[in-house]
């Protein structure tokens, strides 16, 4: 290239040497800016495909849409009610798009898909294929007051940093209360997960005329539980099926309340759960079908507590733990050991108390085995008291033995002896906020129940 400009140096210019110079930067020049040119165009094309696409810029959609979006939603619902909702998404350019957001400004609606709050009011989809046309369906739960409510929808195709707007759409729903009330309430504030529950529904007919074909259905908000059974207690004019209450009709102005009882089967192991109790209620006035939901207030699902208290002689594993003859014989000593256990699940406790008392003729032999907590018997009031200040939600280790003895006499003979009464437990849970207490304990006796090797040993022999 040199030797071009040259020659053509020599033959235009001669000893013009400034006409050379003048040359070769005009040409370095042009190949400069034709190399950026093609860096630019390289480097957005990998980072914005769209825009060779055919969409225009950040935020704005062409006059020819890429992505055309319809949403269909009822013009009319009631408070409480949820209903579904339905978006048609089509892919009209000739290639396939990814990462495309719809997201949703709803601040009276709760939006739901496949029954769980979305994230960030966001439905992601990863992947529209060209010329492709999918359904979304999604369920929305009117929260708002009486009145109108309003519901924006935009498309977008995320772009990391940048997103691009493609459509949006905004819809007003008009939301009625429902004049047949109905409330719903748990006896209680804590629950305990495999137990029965009582709850009240309150109902009263505040519509204009008599409401007919009244359906309440029944259900559990929480995933990790489900109805186990419900049984009816009182109120003659509800029929029960399955987890259904039925009501016939029910005139203007009349109001009532049915008593009935859930027991919630656990259907996951979670700690720290609150539950309560949905109903769906539907009902006929004239034409017009009604349906919407109410809902308990919450209720804390008490902790999972198991607890063992067992007389040995014998371990769980053959291995003889007790001193003296088996059964117990007059006027020599044997001695046996007692277990306490805590087994837990569901929330933290504290102050976790087994207090037991000696029958007279037991002997305390202070002998102690002890993996928590604190172990204190008192001479003068015979009385055991286990403490231990927390246990985890999630278990462990809170066990302690001890070790008694009994010297039977001669009007013992025959008799099977008392090792420990009056056991009580009592702690504290952090979660509920309440104290848990247990006090229907069978007493400890040399009849030995758990151990295998010694059952049936315990009368006193001569």
């Amino acid at each position: 290239m040199y030797q071009f400009f040259r020659n053509r140096h020599e033959k235009y210019y001669k000893e013009k040497k400034f006409h050379l110079i003048v040359d070769i930067v005009l040409v370095f020049v042009i190949i400069v800016l034709t190399g950026v040119v093609i860096w630019l165009f390289v480097f957005y094309y990998q980072v914005d495909k769209n825009i060779f696409l055919g969409i225009n810029s950040v935020n704005k959609p062409l006059n020819r849409s890429i992505l055309a979006m319809n949403l269909f939603l009822p013009d009319k619902v009631y408070q409480g009610a949820e209903f579904d909702g339905e978006i048609k998404l089509k892919n009209n350019s000739a290639n396939d798009l990814e990462k495309i957001k719809l997201e949703f400004i709803a601040p009276d609606l709760k939006i739901k898909q496949n029954g769980k709050s979305l994230k960030n009011n966001l439905i992601v989809l990863d992947k529209i294929e060209a010329g492709e046309e999918i359904v979304i369906t999604f369920n929305v739960v009117s929260l708002g007051k009486e009145g109108k409510a309003s519901l924006t929808l935009a498309c977008f195709i995320d772009l990391g940093k940048e997103k691009l707007k493609q459509a949006e759409i905004k819809k007003e729903i008009v939301i009625k209360v429902p004049k047949f009330k109905v409330t719903l309430k748990a006896e209680k504030n804590n629950i305990l997960s495999d137990k029965e529950v009582l709850f009240r529904l309150n109902y009263k007919n505040e519509e204009e005329k008599k409401v007919d074909n009244i359906r309440l259905i029944l259900a559990t908000d929480n995933d990790n539980f489900s109805l186990d059974s419900i049984a009816l207690v009182n109120n003659k004019k509800c029929k029960i099926k399955n987890n259904i209450l039925i009501i016939e009709s029910v005139e203007f102005g009349e109001s009532d309340f049915i008593d009935f009882k859930v027991k919630f089967l656990k259907k996951r192991a979670v700690t720290e759960q609150k539950n309560n109790l949905a109903a769906t209620v539907i009902y006929d006035i004239g034409e017009e079908k009604v349906r919407y939901i109410s809902r308990s207030p919450k209720v804390c699902v008490l902790s999972d507590i198991s607890l063992k208290f067992e007389g040995y002689y014998y371990s769980q594993q053959g291995d003889q733990l007790g001193i003296g003859p088996l059964p117990p014989i007059v006027d020599t000593q044997t001695n046996y050991w007692i277990f306490f256990e805590i087994d837990n699940f569901g929330n933290d406790l504290k102050n976790a108390t087994f207090i037991a008392t000696l029958p007279r003729d037991v002997i305390w032999i202070n002998k102690k085995s002890l993996s928590a907590g604190n172990l204190q018997y008192g001479e003068a009031s015979k009385r055991v008291i286990w403490t231990v200040d927390e246990v985890n939600k999630n278990g462990g280790n809170y066990r302690v033995g001890f070790e008694v003895g009994v010297a039977p006499s001669q009007k013992d003979i025959g008799k099977i002896l008392k090792l420990l009464s009056d056991i009580s437990f009592s702690v504290d849970d952090n979660f509920c906020e309440e104290e848990i207490t247990k006090t229907d304990f069978k007493d400890i006796s040399t009849d030995l129940e758990k151990d295998r090797l010694a059952k049936e040993k315990g009368k006193v022999a001569p």
